[in-house]
């Protein structure tokens, strides 16, 4: 009984997973209910955790055109991103998730800070996780959509905060800095796409004794695009 309880949570986690790193959010709440149903992760945060990233990817493709043109967003009248902010401040409060899923809330919550123009602090999100020394490998795909989005949260953090009185020198430091962090946001951002590819493959499901999920198109949030398109953008203004 045992195993096949171990094995239930093993398929459904898997599913979770996948969920995520296709950024099919309307299929969360689906699972968090077979989640709660199970009596899975009932001594923690973690379908709170998805709940809030789901409530806030929905939330970011509602405002993608004030993303685009840097316009923060404000709470009024954004109800799925006051609820996900809501949620991670819940879960970051409590502090009852292990550390890798802590890390994802944290990250998760320097979306929210830069959506509303908390440049400062969803840097010093990024920072907490220390994101430079994240591991890429033996990692679920949606660990390297994080990891591409954070280090543009970052870059672009970097490029808004407005630096007074500043030498010469300390701004070249800046921009060296936003421009390591965009291109390890395009690296790891291919790096995720090139895995996703693998998991939507046609064997990847057999291989792995899972049902075969036929390849999917992924809806690319701001992040992600930003991730992608920021280090050759920069690049291309220095000629």
């Amino acid at each position: 009984m045992a195993s096949r309880v171990s094995f239930s949570q093993y398929r459904l986690e898997a599913e979770i997973e996948r969920h995520r790193a296709e950024c099919q959010w309307d299929k969360i709440p689906a699972l968090i209910d077979q989640l709660l149903t199970a009596r899975i992760h009932e001594d923690d945060d973690y379908g709170t955790l998805l709940l809030a990233e789901a409530l806030l990817e929905e939330g970011l493709q509602d405002n993608m055109d004030l993303l685009r043109s840097s316009t923060p967003v404000v709470d009024q009248n954004q109800e799925k991103l006051s609820r996900a902010k809501g949620h991670l401040n819940t879960i970051l409060s409590r502090g009852r998730l292990s550390p890798r899923y802590l890390n994802e809330a944290l990250l998760l919550m320097a979306k929210v800070h830069y959506v509303h123009g908390r440049y400062r602090d969803a840097q010093g999100m990024c920072a907490r996780v220390s994101i430079e020394e994240l591991s890429q490998s033996e990692q679920p795909v949606y660990h390297l959509r994080l990891l591409a989005e954070a280090f543009a949260i970052k870059g672009l953090s970097l490029d808004h905060q407005t630096l007074s009185s500043v030498s010469r020198v300390r701004l070249s430091e800046r921009e060296e800095e936003s421009l390591t962090c965009y291109l390890r946001a395009c690296d790891t951002a291919l790096s995720y796409m090139q895995e996703l590819d693998k998991v939507c493959g046609h064997d990847c499901g057999r291989s792995k004794g899972l049902p075969y999920h036929p390849p999917v198109d992924v809806e690319l949030g701001f992040f992600l695009q930003a991730a992608l398109q920021s280090g050759y953008l920069c690049l291309l203004q220095r000629g």
